[in-house]
């Protein structure tokens, strides 16, 4: 299939296919579904400046329904998501206008592929040593935690719901740091967003994964609108896209419900790692073996997900049996 747009030729079934991969992640992360697409379009020859918008228009579109689920299941936490939002705002152009100094400079592949590289690497390192460590424990939230440590957490005024307490000043920063690398790098912001919630907020797992899948939604509609002026969004490909990542993003935020927190951060830290890789080879001009790592690793991301929610829906109707039995 053509991407005139995009100047490339791609097999039809390819993005679907990637959509509802990243559409499941995005549901059972809270981080987008970017950390496959923007890559992924990356790899299979879209310009990084398409790549970056092309993903925020799937991101957005396909966190609406994730964030739908999320809030039956009591796992947003409106008010601090809109706190973050007002970070996030401003600094979503900020890094769009970032890719556009780039790509009008003619250098947006590679200064923006290896800072991608180095960025997914941090935060593989960080996120797997800490999931690690808290299996280890048995402990079901953070064990590392920098909350305490950060000097405008403890700054009023605070923000008080659900039993949680955030300082505004530490919350307006998480939002601007999501905000500037979703515009930046086409990732709806969760992936910086989700252990930024957990270590420096506190928040438990499961409410990081609503609540940033929330800001996704209303950051990206933004993101979104931004770069389609830039000329930065690809309409066909981001069509594809969703045709998929519908169903993978109610599939991925039910199975939440059922996964323990170490697990959903662990196999997060895991997939990042290995698309950090595949950007890498990327890079080097190795186009298959990158190809087939990122493909390869969201369909079984996507396998542990399902298998999750197959797991726990078998579980609970097992115990209504066991119930109806007695």
């Amino acid at each position: 299939m053509y991407f005139p747009f995009a100047e490339v030729h791609v097999k039809g079934w390819v993005l679907p296919f990637l959509g509802f991969t990243a559409g499941v992640s995005s549901g059972f992360w809270g981080v987008g579904g970017g950390w496959v697409i923007t890559p992924a379009l990356f790899i299979l020859g879209f310009p990084m400046n398409l790549a970056v918008g092309t993903s925020l228009s799937f991101i957005y579109a396909q966190a609406i329904v994730s964030s739908l689920t999320h809030k039956k299941l009591g796992n947003i936490n409106l008010p601090l998501g809109l706190l973050l939002f007002i970070g996030m705002l401003p600094s979503v152009e900020i890094g769009a206008r970032v890719v556009d100094f780039l790509k009008n400079r003619g250098e947006i592949d590679t200064y923006l592929g290896y800072f991608y590289f180095f960025f997914l690497l941090l935060i593989f390192a960080f996120t797997f040593f800490e999931s690690s460590k808290a299996q280890r424990k048995q402990s079901e939230e953070a064990v590392i935690s920098w909350k305490e440590k950060f000097p405008l957490s403890l700054l009023p005024p605070f923000l008080s719901c659900r039993g949680m307490k955030v300082s505004i000043w530490s919350g307006v920063l998480v939002g601007i740091l999501g905000g500037f690398f979703s515009g930046l790098m086409g990732i709806g912001g969760g992936i910086i967003l989700l252990p930024l919630m957990i270590y420096l907020l506190g928040l438990p797992t499961k409410m990081a994964v609503g609540t940033g899948l929330f800001n996704i939604m209303v950051g990206g509609a933004f993101g979104t609108f931004t770069h389609a002026l830039k000329g930065n969004v690809d309409v066909l490909g981001g069509l594809l896209l969703l045709a998929g990542g519908g169903i993978g993003a109610r599939i991925g935020a039910l199975a939440t419900k059922y996964a323990p927190g170490t697990k959903i951060r662990f196999l997060f830290s895991l997939s990042v790692g290995a698309t950090a890789l595949s950007v890498i080879l990327r890079l080097k001009g190795y186009f298959l073996p990158a190809f087939l790592i990122i493909v390869g690793v969201a369909g079984v991301m996507c396998a542990i997900v399902i298998f999750y929610l197959w797991r726990g829906n078998y579980g609970e109707k097992m115990h209504r049996m066991g119930k109806g039995g007695t």
